[in-house]
C-alpha cells in the first residue's frame, strides 16, 4: 500500500470515529427520553405508588442499584411500586429486571421482565405484609433490593 493510500485510510477511519461519537452524543442528549431520577410518589387511584429507580451504572452496584432502597410500604396506603430504568451509559440503554426472590408455585411473586432505559415495570401491588427481597435477573450478584410491607398502623 502506498503512503498516500495509508494516509487516506487513516483520515477515513478518523472521520468515522468522530462521526460515531457525534451520533451517540446526539442520541443521548437530543433523542433519548428525558429521564429523571425523582422518587416522588405517584397517585394511582386511592393507593399511592412508589417509584423505584434502577440507577445509572446499576450493574456494578449492590444496594445502590435501586433507589430508594430499602422501601417501606403500608397496606392500603402505598403498597404499590413501579420500577423505572434510568440506566443509560454512553447513550445506550442497559437492560435490567426487578425480580422477587420469593416464589409462589415456582414463579416469582413479581418480575418486571427486561426493562430497557426509559421503560417502566409495574405497578406491582403487594398485599401481604413481609419482606420482599428482589434482584436483577441479568445482574443477580450485583443488583439487590428490599421492599418491606407492613399492615396499616404498623
Amino acid at each position: 500500500m502506498s503512503k498516500v493510500g495509508s494516509t487516506a485510510a487513516g483520515i477515513i477511519v478518523s472521520v468515522l470515529i468522530v462521526a460515531s461519537v457525534g451520533v451517540l452524543g446526539y442520541y443521548q442528549f437530543a433523542i433519548a427520553p428525558n429521564i429523571t431520577t425523582t422518587t416522588t410518589p405517584i397517585n394511582l387511584g386511592n393507593i399511592t405508588t412508589i417509584r423505584i429507580n434502577i440507577t445509572v451504572g446499576a450493574a456494578t452496584k449492590t444496594t445502590d442499584a435501586y433507589a430508594p432502597n430499602p422501601v417501606r410500604l403500608v397496606i392500603d396506603k402505598n403498597n404499590s411500586v413501579i420500577f423505572f430504568n434510568v440506566d443509560i451509559q454512553g447513550g445506550v440503554g442497559v437492560f435490567h429486571t426487578a425480580t422477587a426472590n420469593m416464589t409462589i408455585g415456582g414463579s416469582p411473586v413479581f418480575d418486571t421482565g427486561n426493562l430497557n432505559a426509559g421503560d417502566i415495570g409495574g405497578p406491582i401491588l403487594l398485599k401481604t405484609p413481609g419482606t420482599y427481597n428482589y434482584f436483577c435477573r441479568l445482574h443477580p450478584t450485583t443488583m439487590r433490593g428490599t421492599i418491606v410491607v407492613v399492615a396499616a398502623g404498623g
